[in-house]
């Protein structure tokens, strides 16, 4: 009873584990980030990878959540490409992994719970991982100043309702923004 207690457990922190979110970010640590004042999207194409057959509609949702987390820092969006302090572009990409569990599990039941048969059980399953950078360049520089990036294993629910899962995922790049 006790190792399948373990077992359930342990299976159950894989799953919790596998919903979590992974933010990396790295920036130029000679740029005061506080004189960013405005930015505008990458022209004329903000998206620079999507992942084959994906929806070309995740450019405009990725655009609409990046310009709501910016704009309640502080940041205003600028017309013009040429007259922005930061210019902002995504990527967005996908692959199927595969992912092998052991755990040790048992059959039948002992009169003290001790001394019964064990084998080891494995558990496989193929899910796909989904990638979203988000680069800042200074066009004054010619520069790269900060990459944000998250990945996130992509569910039925996420592909349902895509805007959801597109505005937690922009949210939690931003919120590593300076």
């Amino acid at each position: 009873m006790m190792y399948r207690a373990l077992a359930c457990l342990a299976l159950l922190v894989a799953i919790v584990g596998c919903s979590s979110t992974n933010v990396f970010t790295d920036r130029d640590p000679d740029i005061e980030f506080s004189e960013y004042r405005t930015f505008a999207f990458l022209e004329p194409k903000p998206l620079i990878a999507l992942p084959q057959g994906s929806s070309p509609l995740l450019e405009g949702r990725l655009v609409q959540a990046a310009r709501h987390n910016l704009v309640t820092r502080g940041l205003t969006e600028s017309a013009d490409q040429a007259t922005a302090d930061l210019i902002i572009s995504f990527t967005l990409g996908s692959r199927e992994r595969v992912e092998a569990t052991q755990y040790p599990s048992y059959y039948g039941a002992g009169r003290y719970g001790w001394g019964d048969p064990y084998y080891g059980a494995t558990e496989v399953r193929t899910y796909t991982e989904g990638v979203l950078s988000i680069d800042m360049f200074d066009p004054k520089r010619d520069a790269p100043v900060w990459h944000g990036r998250t990945t996130k294993y992509v569910t039925q629910k996420m592909r349902e309702n895509p805007d959801e899962a597109i505005n937690e995922a922009v949210s939690e790049i931003l919120a590593q923004f300076p």
